[in-house]
């Protein structure tokens, strides 16, 4: 790096005062010439760093910060690793970037084009070059910021119609398709479009862009992102791969295809994928995540009937988790429900992940973590899923037994707090007592990993648990036996329930996929349950039982 020179004074190239520059080099010459210049031109404060490692911290606290000077090719963290994680912060999704490279290929120049305010300069390169191209950005950045309450105010005065003929709109689009560099500005309206609601109007500019310009990798990301959550995932892939052959090596868009493979049961593709975004950044908590998830669809698949899974990924990944933790895989079942949790799809799908790490935690010997995944899944329930509750409770006890300290997890805090009795002991209401009555080994050895209990009637015990409970399972249950009310005592010997032959009716059907075995007590009529509430059904004695592959499973214990 040439030292500055007189010639032009540096403010005028930049075009205002930076208060704080980051700049990211491993060349010691280079870092120091660049801080030198920078703090003769007035910025007050400097941060250099050698490696992409220590200025990823930075990055990731969401600092103020004008502007980044980044090295593109770093001994660590590289450069592009560093560029997507400062698009990632929402702090620094307007803030100028600035690369510097001895090696730069059109690939890199391609993929730089679709980061808005970002340029690249060659080294070895002067002072004031770095200083106007950096300017150049400012300049970039104040132009957006002028356009964003323009296209603000003009949104703000549309009417959202059924057909969108509207004079406003229309100057709007047209707006847009004149703009110099229309991309940047295209998703600054789609973003306030958004903003108000206005979802339909937002994609239509997405379309208006791809046909302005059919090879906008953004605009190829935004549109793979909205098939995904439309569930059109073969289209999804199609776009993110067209996006990826015309600028490799961005990592939101390589996690994005790689979910997309996953969710289509895709695990070999998609471990490929991940594999490939690991080169650019092997610390991204969705790259980890993702090929933890890939490797492991991958290993399992062949023992698992997919078939029976199609459009149900949460379903698979735990049978997976079932799988590690019963071979004793603990830590890894744990590790792969941290990461399976990122793909549930609902709030049902989460709760069943949530649960049943937690009972991953306790099978390691972990109350505490269990407790924090407990107590979320029985908020994410919104009070519905009574079993977590149950088993927040159980896992606070154990805390306090082992004398464990809840101060580093405050979600926990409230929690504790109000089963506190005034001597400080933990408050133990009468189904606790029973539960420290057993030790904690044998409570959690007994569970299943997917949250069933057993149940038994004297020596009388149904197949031990294999699959989470469903939240709705109820519901279901009521709605197959307004639809079968013919018993089928053959149902017993299918689903290893021959003991309550004598005193039952078994009732079979159809939940989606799900065959479901339906024992209820001689003494109360099928067409009766089929009206009680989920207590009145408990109350009953009626159990539900489902099969999967060939596995006959407790799937809702009515009366445990």
């Amino acid at each position: 790096m040439v030292p500055t020179t007189t010639s032009r004074d540096p403010l005028d190239l930049l075009g205002c005062q930076p208060r704080r520059i980051v700049i990211v080099d491993d060349e010691k010459a280079v870092l120091l010439a660049l801080e030198r210049a920078f703090l003769d031109a007035g910025v007050k404060d400097v941060m250099t760093f050698e490696d992409g490692t220590s200025a990823a911290r930075i990055i990731a606290s969401g600092a103020a910060v004008d502007a980044f000077v980044v090295d593109w090719r770093l001994p660590d963290l590289g450069g592009i690793a560093l560029i997507n994680r400062i698009r990632a912060q929402v702090a620094f999704d307007r803030t100028p970037v600035l690369v510097l490279s001895g090696f730069l290929d059109k690939r890199d120049f391609r993929l730089a084009a679709e980061f808005p305010l970002l340029a690249l300069v060659e080294k070895p390169s002067h002072a004031n070059f770095v200083f106007k191209k950096l300017g150049e950005l400012f300049r970039e950045r104040d132009f957006f910021d002028a356009e964003s309450q323009t296209i603000a105010s003009e949104i703000q005065s549309l009417v959202p119609r059924a057909n969108f003929i509207d004079k406003g709109w229309e100057a709007l689009r047209s707006k847009l398709r004149q703009a110099p560099r229309p991309a940047p500005v295209y998703f600054i309206a789609m973003r306030l479009l958004r903003a108000r609601g206005m979802e339909n109007m937002s994609e239509i500019l997405l379309h208006d862009l791809l046909n302005l310009d059919p090879d906008c990798a953004p605009a190829l990301i935004e549109m793979g992102r909205k098939k995904i959550a439309a569930g059109n995932l073969p289209a999804a892939t199609k776009l993110l791969q067209r996006a990826e052959a015309l600028a490799p090596r961005n990592l939101q868009r390589l996690c994005l295809l790689g979910d997309a493979q996953i969710r289509s049961l895709s695990s070999s593709e998609a471990r490929e994928t991940f594999t490939e975004a690991t080169a650019i950044d092997p610390k991204d908590d969705r790259v980890i995540s993702g090929l933890q998830i890939a490797t492991n669809m991958e290993r399992h698949q062949g023992v698992l009937d997919t078939s029976k899974m199609q459009g149900s990924l949460a379903s698979m990944l735990n049978a997976i988790g079932v799988i590690m933790v019963r071979e004793g895989k603990i830590e890894d079942g744990v590790h792969h429900y941290q990461s399976a949790i990122r793909y549930a799809e609902n709030d049902v799908d989460w709760i069943k992940l949530g649960f049943n790490l937690g009972l991953a935690y306790m099978r390691w010997h972990k109350p505490l973590d269990a407790s924090v995944w407990f107590k979320r899944a029985w908020d994410r329930s919104k009070g519905s899923f009574f079993k977590a509750k149950r088993y927040f409770d159980q896992s606070l006890v154990e805390v306090q037994r082992l004398g464990l300290k809840v101060e580093a997890h405050p979600e926990l805090r409230r929690g504790f707090d109000e089963r506190i009795s005034g001597d400080g002991a933990l408050y133990l209401t009468d189904d606790d007592k029973v539960n420290l009555a057993k030790s904690s080994e044998s409570a959690v050895k007994n569970e299943s990993v997917l949250g069933g209990e057993g149940e038994g009637e004297g020596d009388r015990q149904l197949p031990p648990p294999e699959f989470p409970p469903d939240l709705y399972a109820w519901e279901k249950i009521r709605k197959v036996l307004r639809t079968v009310q013919i018993p089928d005592p053959a149902l017993f010997e299918k689903a290893g329930a021959s003991a309550f032959m004598v005193d039952h009716q078994a009732y079979g059907g159809l939940i989606g996929e799900l065959s479901v075995c339906i024992l209820i007590p001689k003494s109360v009529a099928a067409s009766q349950v089929s009206h009680m509430d989920e207590s009145e059904a408990r109350a009953a004695g009626v159990k539900a039982l489902r099969r999967i592959r060939k596995v006959w499973a407790l799937m809702w214990p009515v009366g445990d």
